[in-house]
């Protein structure tokens, strides 16, 4: 069972409210008060020794929504978010999320980087998009290859300079056949990578053979996808989303 911090996720309670307060605005939901996304990158400064836990980042330099009326104690999505990511249904969502994002520190509004065009710009972009009902934060290319929509209510992350690690939070809040499923980034091949990203199975043993296998696949997609624009092989190619 995950264990019960009265800090939450490691975050003092004095700094908690402020923290809450500023995601809710900045990525609101109505169920959960903040998305999981944007909690999990400002818990994710709290943890990380850049920023650290005085919780000096909390500023109008780098929030937008404090720029106009600063903190607001009196915000009801504080109690809604408190409620939520206490229970165990929105510790494990949360750890999920941020056991996706890898630590990441820096967010931009999806919708804004999508109307100035610099969504897709960087390769290091994660996006976030629904895949089979769930949650999940794709690179530009992976967004393209399976023809996933980017949400536009939820901020898309990334780091904006390199950083010390994020201390590994979320790791005590996932669920053990998860935590031992889902290895580092760096532990991931392509296939694997992919597969995660869009919520299927790797859980099966890396071999030689699977590794092949992978980048065979995306050999195939990828010669497919090449003559699929000049009218060869029509319709032997749908999306995985659809």
């Amino acid at each position: 069972m995950a264990p019960q911090l009265p800090s939450m996720f490691g975050v003092t309670s004095t700094l908690l409210p402020k923290l809450l307060d500023v995601g809710s605005r900045e990525a609101y939901d109505p169920k959960r008060g903040v998305k999981p996304g944007t909690l999990a990158s400002l818990i994710n400064r709290f943890h990380n020794p850049v920023f650290g836990s005085s919780g000096s980042w909390l500023n109008p330099g780098q929030y937008a929504v404090l720029q106009e009326k600063g903190f607001n104690p009196n915000n009801p999505n504080i109690a809604k978010a408190k409620a939520y990511y206490g229970s165990p249904e929105g510790q494990q969502e949360l750890a999920n999320v941020a056991n996706q994002l890898r630590g990441v520190t820096d967010f931009r509004s999806t919708s804004y980087l999508q109307n100035t065009g610099n969504l897709l710009k960087y390769g290091t972009n994660l996006i976030p998009t629904v895949v089979q009902g769930e949650r999940r934060f794709l690179t530009p290319q992976q967004l393209r290859q399976y023809g996933a929509k980017p949400d536009l209510t939820e901020n898309t992350f990334f780091n904006e300079t390199k950083r010390p690690p994020t201390k590994e939070w979320w790791k005590p809040y996932l669920p053990g056949q998860l935590q031992s499923s889902l290895p580092g980034e760096q532990q991931l091949g392509v296939g694997e990578t992919l597969s995660a990203a869009l919520g299927q199975d790797i859980t099966q043993p890396v071999t030689p053979q699977t590794i092949a296998q992978n980048l065979l696949d995306e050999y195939k997609r990828n010669a497919i996808e090449t003559l699929l624009p000049q009218g060869i092989l029509p319709g032997l190619i749908s999306s995985p989303t659809s």
